[in-house]
């Protein structure tokens, strides 16, 4: 008996004995069928019809699983649900990292350890990632956070926002009057005074005066609390160092050296950002710098132009300025690839 529709073995019975499939439709021809059109079963698959029926596009020969995507045009041509977007932020946690695109949502990727990926749909203005949890802060300046609630994280104060940050079991936010208020159980000290800008580390947390100079509180076992003088633009804070950007635009760093957190190289730089026990920089021109613990390859950036940088736990992301996402360092999770 062969597959012929034709009775050959005389037992009145076409085709018996071999191997039916469903077969779909695959009008495209690029080798996945549409799901939505009638199958056929039969034992060998007819013209234009594959055993494959996975295609989300039968009509375009591009679309199919493991297409290239092409980001932010609308078009999801890999068949994943998703269309790879243009991204307005990036920042990474512990093991795992999340974005914000330009249309204002908020995708994570890496591990999902106590939902930690599970960011609220809607739209938001920015995006912080702490231990664990994330926040965001909606057009209407209030935070909402998702994952871990262990140190009461996820108990966000009422009312607006204009800046928001996310360290280790805690969040901080600035006040319109600049006023600092955090919340969960992973910092204490929160000073009253008005600031312009603020960054949370593992238990301490660093801000920045409207005349330019530093303040520091929380943990200060490894000297975090020792602020440089001066006049400052931008600070960021790791486990247990801070760095700070100077008007100048070149980098001080205080507090633990145990991976060489504050060996910050010379020269200018326009952005930083510190998590774990290493800070990242960009240089004027978009290329990125790393220093400090290097074990997972966190410090090692790739080449090319960046408009911003974020740092992880052993991980670092930056934002092209094409729109798009590369990260590096530890992968164990999935935390340096984007979606």
């Amino acid at each position: 008996e062969i597959c012929n529709g034709l009775d050959d073995d005389c037992n009145g019975a076409p085709d018996d004995g071999l191997d039916f499939d469903h077969y779909y439709p695959d009008a495209d021809g690029d080798g996945y069928g549409d799901p939505a059109g009638p199958s056929v079963h039969d034992c060998q698959p007819p013209a234009d019809h594959v055993e494959d029926n996975d295609d989300c596009d039968d009509g375009d020969p591009a679309v199919h699983p493991g297409g290239t995507e092409i980001v932010g045009d609308g078009i999801d041509q890999d068949c994943d649900g998703i269309d790879s977007p243009f991204w307005d932020q990036v920042d990474g946690g512990y093991e795992h990292s999340c974005g914000l695109t330009v249309g204002g949502e908020i995708l994570c990727w890496g591990s999902n350890l106590e939902d930690a990926l599970d960011a609220p749909t809607g739209t938001f203005t920015t995006l912080a990632v702490g231990m664990l949890f994330g926040c965001g802060l909606r057009n209407t300046g209030l935070v909402e956070c998702w994952g871990s609630n262990l140190s009461g994280q996820l108990y966000e104060p009422a009312g607006s926002f204009h800046q928001i940050t996310a360290g280790y079991g805690y969040g901080c936010g600035l006040r319109p009057d600049q006023t600092v208020e955090c919340w969960g159980s992973g910092i204490s000290g929160t000073p009253p005074q008005a600031f312009t800008q603020i960054d949370a580390g593992y238990r301490h947390a660093c801000g920045i005066y409207t005349n330019g100079s530093l303040r520091c509180w929380g943990m200060d076992t490894h000297g975090q609390l020792t602020e440089p003088a001066g006049s400052y633009t931008q600070v960021t804070s790791g486990y247990a160092h801070s760095c700070a950007l100077a008007n100048d635009g070149t980098v001080a760093c205080w507090g633990g050296n145990d991976a060489g957190e504050l060996n910050a190289p010379g020269g200018a730089f326009t952005q930083i950002a510190a998590r774990g026990q290493h800070t990242c920089g960009v240089r004027a021109g978009g290329q990125v710098l790393c220093w400090g613990e290097n074990d997972d390859g966190e410090s090692t950036p790739p080449a090319g132009t960046f408009a911003s940088v974020s740092a992880g736990q052993q991980h670092s992301c930056a934002l092209r300025a094409d729109g798009t996402i590369t990260c590096w360092g530890d992968n164990s999770a999935g935390q340096t690839d984007p979606p």
